[in-house]
């Protein structure tokens, strides 16, 4: 691995870099499912749910 072999990493970096990557991961996991539940909806269906759901999200 790119960190261990620098050496010069401090305790945790490796545990915060793991982290990193598994976020980034699972994000991807997620576009890709969202994408995939949603391959049947045109352009704009798409925009019409989507800004349904930031309306609803805004809401006092």
């Amino acid at each position: 691995m790119f960190l261990a072999s620098q050496g010069g990493g401090r305790k945790g970096d490796l545990s915060r870099f793991i982290e990193e990557a598994v976020r980034a991961h699972i994000l991807e996991l997620s576009a890709e499912q969202a994408k995939a539940s949603n391959a049947h909806l045109s352009e704009a269906q798409l925009t019409n749910t989507i800004d349904e759901a930031l309306d609803w999200a805004r809401k006092p």
